[in-house]
C-alpha cells in the first residue's frame, strides 16, 4: 500500500486495517521506519522481493501530480496490478501503466468494492 498513513483517522489505515481483516497481507510503503498495522515499512515498491511483486496488487493513496513516479516505481518492480484509490485519475499515469501491461484500477476504493463483490 502505497502511502498508507500512521494515522488511524487516514482512510489509506481504515483500508489497511478492513485488507487484513479480510486476509490480505499488506505491505506499507511509505518514507520512514517502523511498522504500520503490525507490518514492518518498506520505503519503495523494490524493496519488495520480485515473486511478491508478480502477484501483488499496488494499492495506492497519493496525490495524482505524485502518480507518474509511483507508476515508473511499480514498473521498474515488476507489479502486475495497479489500484489507484478514489479521486485519483492521472490519465499519463494509467496510460504509462496499462502500456506497461499492468492490470490497472482507478478511482475506486478497494475496500468499497471488496464489501460490494
Amino acid at each position: 500500500m502505497v502511502g498508507l498513513s500512521t494515522d488511524p483517522f487516514r482512510p489509506s489505515y481504515h483500508v489497511g486495517e478492513f485488507l487484513q481483516e479480510k486476509g490480505y497481507k499488506i505491505i506499507p510503503v511509505r518514507p520512514g521506519k517502523g511498522h504500520i498495522l503490525g507490518e514492518p515499512i518498506v520505503n519503495k515498491l523494490s524493496d519488495i522481493p520480485p515473486d511478491v511483486m508478480q502477484t501483488a496488487v499496488v494499492d495506492v493513496f497519493r496525490r495524482n501530480e505524485d502518480l507518474e513516479a509511483v507508476v515508473d516505481e511499480a514498473i521498474a518492480a515488476h507489479a502486475t496490478g495497479l489500484w489507484l484509490q478514489l479521486g485519483l485519475t492521472n490519465e499519463a499515469a494509467i496510460q504509462k501503466a496499462t502500456d506497461a501491461g499492468m492490470t490497472v484500477v482507478f478511482d475506486k476504493c478497494i475496500r468499497i468494492e471488496l464489501e460490494h463483490s
